[in-house]
C-alpha cells in the first residue's frame, strides 16, 4: 500500500490484527515462516481511522478575543527578532 496516507504503524497493526495466526508475539512481532496472510481492506481501514477523528466545532458569531493586557500575560507572547 505505497500510496496510502496512513502511517506505517497503523498499516502494520492492521496486518497483525488481521492475521493473528501468522504472527509470533513478542517485543518485535515476527512473521511465521510459510504463513498465509490476509491483506486488510484499505478502504475499511481508512474509514475506521477517519471515523475515530472527532470533528472540530466551529463557533460562529463569537466575539473576537482581545489580546492580554497585563504585564504577566505579555511575558508569554511570542517575540520575533
Amino acid at each position: 500500500m505505497p500510496s496510502s496516507p496512513l502511517s506505517m504503524s497503523i498499516l502494520r497493526q492492521a496486518f497483525i490484527d488481521q492475521n493473528p495466526q501468522a504472527i509470533i508475539a513478542g517485543k518485535v512481532p515476527k512473521l511465521r515462516k510459510g504463513a498465509l496472510l490476509t491483506v486488510p481492506d484499505h478502504a475499511l481501514l481508512l474509514r475506521g481511522v477517519l471515523a475515530s477523528v472527532t470533528p472540530v466545532a466551529v463557533v460562529k458569531d463569537a466575539a473576537p478575543r482581545t489580546a492580554p493586557s497585563t504585564p504577566e500575560e505579555r511575558k508569554r507572547w511570542v517575540q520575533f527578532p
